[in-house]
Parts: C-alpha cells; structure tokens; sequence
C-alpha cells in the first residue's frame, strides 16, 4: 500500500497502528512531554507529529515505520516490548498497568536471551538440516513455559504473604 493511501486511512480502534500511537501518548503524559519536547528528541517536524498523534482518532494520519522508530528513541521506548505490549492489548480484554509492563518487561528478556540462545544450540548440534524443528513444538513449550511461570508466581506470592504475616506479628507484638 503507498504512503498515500495510507495517510487517508483511519485506523480502526484495538489496531495495532491504534495501540501504538496509545502507548506513545500515554508514555507522553506519563513523562509530561509536549509534541515541541518530541519534535527536538526525534527529529519529525512538530506538524507532522500533531497529525499522528492527534487525540481523535478519526483526525489522525499513518505513521511510517522510520517515524515509529524515531519517535520510540526519543521516548526510550523498547521497541520488542512495545510490540509484546500491543500484541497482548489487541489480542486480550487486559486494560495496560503497572504489573503488566513488568511482565512485558520479562517476555522481552525472555524473547531476547532464548531466541538467540536456541539459534546457538542448534547450530552447535551436528548434521542439522531443518527437519530435526517443528513449529508445532511452540505451543508445548509455552505451556512448559506458562507452568513454570505459574508455579514461580505462586511461590513468590506464598512467601510474600508469610513474610507479611510476620512482619504484622512483630509490629502488632
């Protein structure tokens, strides 16, 4: 699709295009940054960042993917755990919060050091020759994963909860 059909294009709301301009006005006044503040970190023109990210949807315009880039520099913005943020919120009925981003925090980690680390193995195993991987496998592995998770949540919730109890005793004592 060329850039101009794209900027006459509304994105619908729940869209990943939607949810991304949310977090970047969100993460906007969460740090009381003015689109003057973003024009100076990312280098995109102040009209230019008024017609993406305008508060009415309907008056917004497309973004390209080298502004999104620029834009998520200049706010710090993780790109991989913006993508795992939107990829939740669009695909869930999750409101976005402050245990949420941690927990995009830790996909991220974990996307970033097993990717890498299951590419490394593989290449070290001898005679591999594409066949030995099914992406059927994922969907065990993360449930693999989502039970470990579960379980590590859980014990760290039973402790906090005792260490609190204790920590109750000895005010109440």
């Amino acid at each position: 699709m060329s850039n101009l059909a794209r900027i006459e294009q509304v994105e619908p709301e729940g869209s990943a295009e939607h949810l991304y301009i949310e977090l970047i006005r969100r993460t906007m006044k969460e740090r009381d940054l003015s689109i003057r503040a973003l024009e100076a970190l990312s280098h995109i023109d102040r009209s230019r960042l008024s017609r993406i990210l305008h508060a009415d949807p309907a008056h917004r315009r497309g973004i390209l993917l080298t502004e999104l880039l620029a834009i998520f520099r200049a706010l710090d913005l993780d790109l991989m755990q913006a993508v795992v943020n939107v990829e939740v919120m669009r695909t869930t009925e999750l409101e976005n919060n402050i245990c949420l981003d941690r927990l995009f925090a830790m996909v991220t980690v974990l996307y970033r050091e097993l990717a890498p680390e299951l590419v490394g193995v593989y290449s070290d195993i001898a005679n591999c020759d594409g066949t030995e991987v099914d992406p059927i496998w994922a969907r065990a592995l993360k449930d693999e994963v989502v039970k470990r998770f579960t379980r590590g949540v859980e014990f760290v919730r039973a402790n906090k909860d005792q260490a609190l109890a204790r920590l109750l005793d000895r005010v109440v004592a």
